[in-house]
């Protein structure tokens, strides 16, 4: 994939802000951005940074694969929303 599609970005953005019940300026406040800045990602019409895309993730519980169009509805809520992700090496924390 050489480039995200904004539209399709946009989309899923919306369709996870709205199961967890969160308004544009909710949302963006969790995410520290301003409503009118959120609104240009969810219309599709910015591409996010990185970091927007970190912060969007944890507040809505949701995998950048998901947002970013590289994984399917099924993958919506596979991170409990303001969780780390467990280690992916494996290892067990307290041994």
């Amino acid at each position: 994939m050489d480039h995200i599609d904004l539209q399709e970005f946009g989309a899923r953005l919306e369709r996870a802000r709205k199961r967890h019940g969160l308004t544009q300026i909710e949302l963006a406040g969790l995410i520290g951005q301003k409503q009118a800045n959120y609104w240009k990602l969810e219309s599709g019409s910015v591409s996010p940074r990185g970091d927007t895309i970190y912060s969007l993730c944890r507040a809505l519980g949701v995998s950048a694969d998901y947002l970013l169009g590289l994984a399917g509805e099924a993958d919506a809520a596979c991170v409990p929303p303001g969780r780390p992700r467990p280690a992916a090496s494996g290892a067990s924390a307290g041994g």
